[in-house]
């Protein structure tokens, strides 16, 4: 995928939101161009395919205002056709002839955090997306997702760089467990929270009361100690644990109480190593077997049903997270950068054929964390745009059509 650009035009000097933004952009690998004088802008020749975007800052001063409106009607009139995102403060009125020429988006600035608004920034500058596809970026609090787990409307964030595991909602976002050490895969059962806190060789449980992790509990051992877990799902009165460093998976039946557990490994005809991720549903536990570039599936007691490398001609690279909704299964594969939508025949439920390559492409990137909430809705955590992506599962997958007849591998 091409590297995404954009050009910040802003007064010289500008150090106040319009760097922000830039560093933001920066991190998120974006090529950023800063320029102050239209000319420098048109006399540029990008290829067509490559052409950046424009993000242009309105100053809050009139007379560096105008410079700046002069400047942005100078490129727009050059170049009608690339509309520019415009962020202005939010007590200036635009131009009419900024309206009628056409502007891809205004971002107000002033009414909101510095958050929201380059969440609003973000958003224009990846867009237009589809009626199915929306996201959140809260860059003061998410900078390396990795798990990720919701109900209803609020996303469970847990980030690496921050360690620690953020709420974030529709308008808001709040720290709800601190003091992490590399935290990676998150599960939520209703208010039950569980946290694979990777480095410290723990499971946290906690229970989640007024947007805070309370009865924090410390899981260390699971017929035996763990070693860098990065999962644990409760689903179908089963628990499972990704026992990344011993090499193993864990589950336990007839249970969805992790102190009244009784843990029985999983038998692989080959042996696992590092498996990153785990899903239990009513047929089958599904393992991204990572380091062995596949997907496993196991019934409840821990035998072997299947084993899947992937896509035919295109085999997954490093499978790090699996979720399933209704008869389909989600694949997160963070070597080759994308999420793969795999069906399962409704004879066989170990029986798996490709419907989408690389779903909701091109926009989501390093993807990693996955997970359903109840409204039909997947979340994906992307590590490279450092955002959490939210697909409308109904209306995504009525949009892809399947792949041609492919089983996979």
């Amino acid at each position: 995928m091409a590297v995404p650009a954009v050009v910040i035009l802003r007064e010289s000097g500008e150090t106040g939101v319009a760097e922000a933004v830039r560093t933001d952009l920066v991190l998120r690998d974006w090529s950023v161009t800063v320029e102050s004088f239209a000319s420098r802008v048109l006399e540029a020749r990008w290829p067509a395919a490559a052409r950046p975007a424009v993000l242009a800052f309105v100053p809050q001063q009139p007379a560096q205002r105008e410079r700046g409106l002069a400047r942005l009607r100078r490129i727009t009139q050059a170049d009608p056709e690339n509309l520019p995102i415009v962020v202005c403060p939010a007590d200036v009125e635009l131009p009419d002839w900024v309206y009628e020429h056409g502007v891809r988006s205004v971002v107000q600035a002033g009414r909101v955090s510095y958050d929201r608004l380059f969440e609003d920034v973000f958003r224009a500058l990846v867009g237009p997306l589809p009626v199915w596809l929306e996201l959140r970026v809260r860059p003061s609090q998410m900078l390396r997702p990795t798990g990720v787990a919701w109900w209803n409307e609020d996303v469970f964030v847990a980030d690496e760089r921050y360690e620690h595991v953020v709420r974030l909602g529709p308008a808001d976002s709040q720290v709800v467990l601190p003091g992490l050490f590399e935290p990676h895969h998150l599960h939520l059962d209703r208010r039950t929270l569980y946290v694979a806190n990777k480095s410290a060789n723990e499971l946290l449980v906690a229970q989640l009361v007024d947007d805070m992790a309370t009865e924090v509990r410390s899981v260390t051992d699971c017929a035996g100690p763990l070693r860098c877990p990065h999962d644990a799902r409760c689903a179908h009165f089963v628990l499972a644990v990704a026992d990344t460093d011993n090499h193993r998976v864990l589950v336990s039946r007839d249970t969805n109480r992790i102190e009244d557990a009784r843990w029985t490994p999983v038998r692989p005809e080959r042996p696992l190593r590092a498996p990153c991720g785990v899903h239990a549903d009513a047929d089958a536990v599904w393992v991204a077997d990572t380091f062995n570039h596949r997907l496993v599936a196991f019934d409840h007691d821990g035998r072997q049903l299947g084993a899947y490398d992937g896509p035919a001609g295109s085999a997954f690279r490093y499978p790090v997270a699996v979720t399933g909704w209704r008869d389909f299964l989600f694949v997160s594969d963070e070597g080759s950068e994308r999420v793969v939508a795999l069906r399962r025949s409704p004879t066989d439920p170990a029986a798996l054929t490709v419907h989408d390559f690389a779903f909701a492409g091109p926009w989501v990137r390093q993807t990693f964390g996955l997970s359903v909430n109840r409204e039909n809705r997947l979340a994906v955590g992307d590590r490279k745009q450092k955002c959490v992506w939210l697909v409308d599962l109904e209306q995504a997958l009525a949009a892809t059509p399947p792949e041609p007849a492919s089983a996979a591998g």
